[in-house]
């Protein structure tokens, strides 16, 4: 100035907002992102100017914009195995100055199938049967899912190994037969392992229900009864019980017979049991008439089948007795070899012993027997024209026993006369 004191010129100074900062950038979890996951943007920011800062986000799917939100569940819809996801995390202070952070990109990878439902149709199969499953499959991306099956075979025969018996994709494979060679037998345990694929990456393995195997009980053998005269006769001829088809058995089980006699009566008159025989006898001498029965049991150790036979066993009797006079008339019974004659050709050729005047015969079996006997008719009185009556007849059933003797008489019609006529004879 003009005192030559010193002048000094004043300086504006303008303080400027500064916009935020991240001290945490942008990140996605988790790390390994497929459809259906729920995922996460998280970030850290602050404002210099007074350490607050507000954040939102913006999730991008090859970098369109699909959500919006710290958090979002990806889907078939707005993404696809193999796009590029990011998230945007934007930071904003109080004067509406922003920031952004975008996240390292995160690929969408495949979401592995799923299979469910897999049970076993049948848990108490034979041997012959077949096993299988109908699962369920299940893909988030609308993959087609192959289903690859691993049949196990636990053999009882061999300690209960566990052996893979059958491997294979496709619904081929979904079933085991256990009559193939590479099948199951009784007392196995048997189980499938299914794999889902959809031809990226493979399911989680599911393991099926077990199934035990049951004892098959042998195949009936067919059976037949015979005898060496047709019909046999009681106390006579033997009878011979005869596997003509053997049975056979699933498992491979050794099998074994037994033979039960019946009599008529349905009694247990003799018993072979566990023979490998494939025939019985049993004694013609001690047959009796009437129908006999074979039953054949097979076994394989735990279950048994059988089958029957029969036979009829002829009573020895050739059929109706029927008694003359053997030719023989007056006052005295017939000879021996009127009678042999007489009956020479008859149902009683050889039986009728004489015995004085009687005609005996001998009962061959125990049972009931009908006896029809009729009286001779008197004869003509010539001279008064008297006309005689007709004999009585009778007849009834009687129980006899086996060695019973029957004494026959057998009379003759009365003769006839001028003056008087002859008495019948019984």
């Amino acid at each position: 100035d003009a005192d030559g004191g010193m002048v000094s010129d004043s300086i504006n100074t303008t303080i400027v907002n500064t916009s935020p900062v991240f001290d945490q950038g942008a990140t996605i979890t988790p790390s390994t992102v497929e459809i259906g996951t729920n995922v996460e943007c998280s970030a850290i920011a602050s404002d210099p100017d007074d350490g607050v800062a507000s954040l939102s986000y913006i999730w991008q799917v090859n970098g369109s914009q699909v959500a919006v939100g710290s958090t979002w569940t990806v889907n078939s819809v707005d993404a696809s195995v193999g796009d590029s996801l990011t998230c945007t995390a934007i930071a904003v202070d109080f004067e509406g100055n922003s920031t952004i952070s975008t996240s390292v990109s995160s690929t969408i990878a495949n979401t592995a199938p799923v299979v469910s439902a897999v049970q076993l149709n049948n848990l108490s199969p034979y041997t012959n049967d077949v096993l299988s499953v109908s699962p369920t499959t299940f893909d988030f991306n609308g993959d087609s899912v192959t289903l690859n099956y691993e049949w196990h075979v636990m053999d009882a025969s061999n300690g209960g190994q566990d052996t893979i018996i059958q491997l294979g994709a496709g619904t081929a494979f979904s079933s085991l037969d256990g009559s193939q060679m590479m099948g199951f037998d009784r007392d196995d345990e048997v189980y499938v392992l299914v794999t889902p694929n959809d031809g990226t990456d493979n399911g989680a393995v599911v393991e099926s229900d077990h199934a035990v195997v049951l004892n098959t009980a042998p195949s009936a053998p067919s059976v037949s009864v015979t005898s060496t005269a047709n019909p046999p006769i009681e106390g006579v001829d033997d009878l011979t019980c005869t596997i003509v088809g053997a049975s056979t058995d699933d498992d491979g089980d050794a099998i074994t017979y037994t033979y039960t006699w019946y009599d008529p009566n349905g009694t247990n008159v003799q018993i072979m049991p566990g023979t490998n025989a494939l025939s019985d006898i049993f004694s013609g001498s001690l047959t009796t008439s009437g129908l006999w029965e074979c039953v054949v049991e097979a076994s394989d150790g735990t279950d048994a089948t059988s089958a029957t036979a029969d036979i009829e066993v002829d009573a020895d009797w050739p059929g109706a007795l029927t008694f003359t006079n053997c030719g023989q008339t007056g006052s005295t019974g017939p000879s021996q070899s009127q009678c042999n004659s007489e009956y020479s050709g008859t149902t009683l050729d050889g039986l009728v012993t004489l015995n004085g005047t009687y005609q005996t015969v001998e009962i061959p079996s125990t049972g009931t027997y009908q006896i029809t006997v009729a009286g001779a008719r008197g004869g003509y009185g010539l001279s008064f024209n008297r006309i005689p009556g007709d004999g009585y007849v009778l007849q009834s059933e009687f129980t006899l026993s086996a060695g019973d003797v029957l004494n026959v008489v057998v009379g003759q019609m009365g003769s006839d006369e001028s003056s008087t006529n002859g008495g019948a004879g019984g």
